[in-house]
């Protein structure tokens, strides 16, 4: 279940965008959304459009199957934003991996278990 502060980032995301909250006070980007920024607890924000690209910070390779859907391995890049903010996600290619190596957002269609439509942000590492 997602909390109900991040449905405006996931209905961005399924329309095609990456946008993160920037804090109306003091500018601060915010993530994972919030009601009130961590640096001022100033409550309004303007989601703001994201580059898609990063730099790999940290990566893991899974190699036990936690979703039935999810064959593994499969990994999971630490991603730190252009603008900042650091994401996960997974990686969507069998790719070599090196720490600051450039990667670039890549939005996976999918559905929920309970047939509900979901946009993935996952990572693509940038030639």
């Amino acid at each position: 279940m997602r909390a109900a502060d991040d449905s405006v980032f996931w209905a961005y995301l399924r329309d095609g965008e990456l946008r993160l909250q920037r804090c109306d006070g003091c500018g601060r980007l915010r993530y994972p959304p919030a009601p009130c920024c961590p640096g001022c607890l100033a409550p309004d924000a303007t989601w703001t459009p994201m580059s898609g690209r990063g730099a790999v910070l940290s990566w893991v390779t899974m190699h036990r199957q936690y979703f039935p859907t999810l064959p593994v391995p499969y990994v999971v890049v630490a991603v730190q934003l252009e603008e900042g903010p650091i994401m996960f996600g997974n990686l969507d290619q069998d790719a070599p991996l090196r720490a600051g190596a450039p990667v670039r957002l890549v939005l996976e269609r999918s559905v929920t278990e309970a047939g509900e439509p979901l946009t993935l942000p996952q990572w693509r590492v940038a030639s």
